[in-house]
């Protein structure tokens, strides 16, 4: 009789046993469909065998859903370990994994089928209200902390109450309210709605500095300018090195210019040559001066757009008349743009040059700066006496206070930070390419504060390709930053982790698999900066004869008809019949698939469709025309139950019923349906 054959082993196999590993630190790169979930769940359930309360393993998401999708994971696989007995089967298998867990938990009297509290799963805002509220002398709150639900309305009192404080006469804070309002045009909504936009994103700017009672400005000025100077002077810099591979084009360069104003037009070079030089790195005269001087060369050697200026677009405007002199100075323009065309990537850094900001701020745009801070330092009292009032704070004051909580302003941890840190002996964080600097730092706060690494692990998961919420400051390049340098930890070693990158892809067909690393190969090949690489994956799940295309590709090109009153007409109606064609050819695809829907339903199965659409606002038509289609269909959070013909037909009734004298009500009953 011959033995069932075993389930083939994926490619990383090796990876994903190192992953379970409770002695080390990981750092896993899962990529889309790679089972990034059931890794969680098995490092989760293998940690919980290995220590000595459930709660001293923390897992850390970034979504709610997710979190619960965690906890229901790991309850799931424990309830099956108790209504089943252990298989023999791999030691790293769910089953297995489940049954030693469950085992422990046994033997300490955990019961954790029966307390499911006990499991420490949450968000990454939840995990900090927590911090938060166990400390309530930090946060200066009390023990609430309740969340804000409409955080705007608080935003937009303590913006007001700042405005208000410009008749303090005579004082920094109303000297400086004075000035932005005369740069602003006296506009004060605008001035609010920018404070407002301000305290909702504080977490990006509300540093120390900026809640010191008499800052040290020049210091500060320093500190802010320092980016500046580094973007333009390795921009200078590299431009300089190639402008290095011309010999003698330089001074050919400002010969030219010298000869477009001996016999002037109205565009003549003037300003650049009246330059002594174009000088070289490190630019002695300065980064300003060095800037300013490029940038008037691109102005000559260049077109707006930015490419090489041929000797045909040279006119006697430009200083090169239609004479034997004036085409002899063609002559000389078209040899030196021959010869730094061929220096490959000049003509683009070139023309970056003209987008390049100062290094410095002038003393008018600093004093502007100064007043900002000054009115922004105002604005994060008056919040947090807005939160006081209203007994409710948002999730960035949550963040803030767990930070506080965790690091002194020394740097070093807290007590309050030992105390907490003592009792998590395994950080677990999903969604890692996902984290801001701010959440970056409360987790090396939070590892900072253990009072020893022996027998404490941390492991994040995530893939900086997928990372999504740049709008929410998140910052992918702390994913390879982390995987180099490790965890930087304040004031002590960082905490170094193993790699371990995942191959395989269970969700996606191998076809499209391997179509898409040929394209993400070529879209990833330019390097950007950020340090993100493209990581190819292996299909793993089986192929299914499909006798149709992967994907089809239904183009077509709607025209652009202005706003507003700019609007062309024709193009208008253009646009709408475009996106009315587009519409029903979505309806008739989806009717196209009916039998199988048919045919689905009858075997007591599934068959979905998705409508994707960049908006919401995209989708509300398509629904209207499925309606009309008779197609059923699922819109979540798209229609609005009030809105729909049949509620608010019925709402009529019932208006009519209670008041017969309501007209307007009649009319709707007589309009409906019925």
């Amino acid at each position: 009789m011959t033995e069932p054959l075993k389930p083939s082993l994926p490619p990383d196999q090796f990876e994903r046993q190192r992953a379970l590993d409770p002695a080390r630190s990981i750092l896993v790169q899962a990529p889309a469909g790679s089972g990034k979930t059931d890794l969680l769940t098995r490092r989760f359930l293998r940690l919980l065998a290995e220590v000595e309360e459930p709660g001293q393993v923390v897992a850390i998401t970034f979504t709610i859903a997710a979190a619960a999708e965690m906890r229901h994971r790991i309850l799931s696989e424990l309830e099956k370990a108790a209504a089943s007995t252990a298989s023999a089967a791999d030691e790293f298998s769910m089953d297995a994994l489940a049954h030693r867990a469950l085992l422990h938990s046994q033997a300490l009297g955990w019961k954790l089928l029966d307390l499911p509290a006990q499991l420490r799963i949450s968000t990454i805002d939840s995990f900090c209200r927590e911090l938060a509220v166990q400390q309530p002398l930090l946060s200066g709150f009390g023990g609430g902390l309740e969340i804000a639900p409409q955080p705007e309305e608080l935003y937009r009192r303590a913006a007001r109450e700042t405005l208000r404080k410009i008749d303090q006469t005579g004082s920094e804070l109303g000297a400086a309210i004075e000035r932005l309002l005369l740069w602003r045009d006296n506009n004060w909504q605008e001035m609010e709605a920018l404070l407002v936009e301000m305290l909702a994103s504080r977490d990006r700017w509300m540093h120390g500095f900026l809640l010191e009672r008499e800052p040290d400005w020049e210091a500060l000025r320093a500190r802010l300018e320092r980016p500046f100077a580094k973007a333009v002077g390795a921009a200078l810099t590299g431009l300089s090195q190639l402008f290095d591979q011309a010999p003698g084009a330089r001074e050919e360069a400002l010969a030219l210019a010298r000869f477009a104003c001996e016999e002037p037009g109205a565009r003549s070079p003037r300003e650049l040559a009246e330059c002594v030089e174009i000088s070289s790195a490190p630019f002695a005269e300065g980064l300003e001066s060095a800037r300013d001087v490029f940038s008037l060369l691109s102005g000559f050697l260049q077109t707006q757009k930015g490419s090489w200026r041929s000797k045909l677009g040279l006119k006697t405007s430009d200083g090169f008349p239609s004479t034997p002199r004036g085409q002899a100075g063609k002559t000389r323009f078209s040899s030196l743009i021959a010869s730094l065309a061929a220096i490959p990537c000049l003509e683009t850094a070139l023309a970056q040059v003209r987008a390049l900001p100062p290094a410095r701020y002038t003393e008018d745009d600093w004093e502007i700066v100064k007043a900002c801070f000054t009115l922004l330092r105002q604005a994060a009292g008056e919040l947090k006496i807005a939160f006081a009032e209203a007994g409710a704070v948002d999730f960035i004051e949550i963040a803030q206070i767990a930070q506080r909580v965790l690091q002194g302003d020394d740097g070093l941890p807290t007590d309050a930070a030992l105390a907490v840190s003592d009792g998590i002996r395994h950080l677990l964080v999903d969604e890692f390419q996902d984290t801001s600097r701010r959440q970056h730092q409360l987790l090396a706060s939070l590892i900072a504060a253990w009072p020893e690494r022996t027998g404490r692990t941390g492991f994040v998961v995530g893939d900086p390709m997928q990372s999504i919420y740049f709008f929410r400051d998140a910052d992918a390049e702390l994913f390879p930053r982390v995987k180099t340098l490790g965890l930087e930890i304040p004031h002590d070693e960082p905490l170094l982790f193993d790699f371990a990158p995942l191959k395989a892809n269970f969700r996606t067909a191998p076809e499209l698999v391997e179509q898409l690393n040929q394209d993400f190969e070529q879209i990833f090949a330019e390097d950007d900066g950020s340090g993100v690489r493209f990581a190819s994956a292996q299909p793993e799940r089986k192929e299914t004869a499909n006798a149709g295309p992967a994907f089809t590709l239904h183009l077509d090109f709607v025209p652009q008809a202005g706003r507003g009153k700019f609007a062309d007409p024709e193009a208008v109606r253009e646009t709408e019949a475009a996106h009315t064609a587009q519409i029903n050819e979505m309806v008739a695809l989806v009717r196209g698939y009916q039998d199988s829907i048919d045919q689905a339903r009858a075997n007591g199965g599934k068959f979905r469709i998705a409508l994707l659409g960049r908006a919401k606002k995209h989708l509300v038509p398509i629904t209207a025309a499925l309606r009309e289609a008779k197609i059923a269909f699922r819109a979540v959070e798209l229609e609005e139950l009030a809105a729909r013909p049949e509620v608010l037909d019925a709402l009529a009734l019932a208006r009519a019923l209670l008041n017969p004298e309501d007209r307007v009500a009649w009319l709707g009953v007589l309009r409906a349906p019925w």
